[in-house]
């Protein structure tokens, strides 16, 4: 039975490749948002145009660049996205959040640091049609 081989080796890819999109893949492997209350902020990162964006009320946004990704030795992924005003330096880590203003729950608890500032809030993939 030669064609079974490359059948189990087709389906041990697909089985591989499904896992890794499960649990402690990478949070950048497709778009990702990170939103906060108190104060209210969000930045957009958009894996195919490779752009990110930080918003806040009451300031321009700001396009930062496409961030690079490192890990701690605890899990936790950094991401850092650098522009004219500053480095944006963001912390996740794996947990349940809920952003306070909505039911969902995210993937990702998420800090942002920006000129001395931190802002905390959640992080996960954009919603379907949203």
């Amino acid at each position: 039975m030669p064609t079974i081989r490359p059948i189990l080796a087709a389906a041990a890819m697909l089985m591989t490749s499904s896992l890794a999109g499960c649990g402690g893949g990478s949070p950048l492997s497709g778009d990702l948002n990170l939103v906060g209350t108190e104060p209210f902020w969000a930045m957009q990162i958009k894996k195919v145009t490779k752009t990110a964006k930080f918003s806040r009320p009451g300031s321009s946004d700001i396009e930062v660049g496409y961030p690079a990704e490192t890990k701690t030795k605890e899990g936790a992924i950094i991401l850092t996205s650098s522009s004219p005003e500053g480095d944006v330096v963001m912390t996740l880590t794996k947990a349940k959040c809920q952003d306070g203003m909505s039911d969902r729950e995210y993937p990702w608890d998420a800090s942002l640091q920006f000129k001395g500032q931190t802002y905390k809030g959640c992080a996960g993939a954009p919603q379907s049609g949203g």
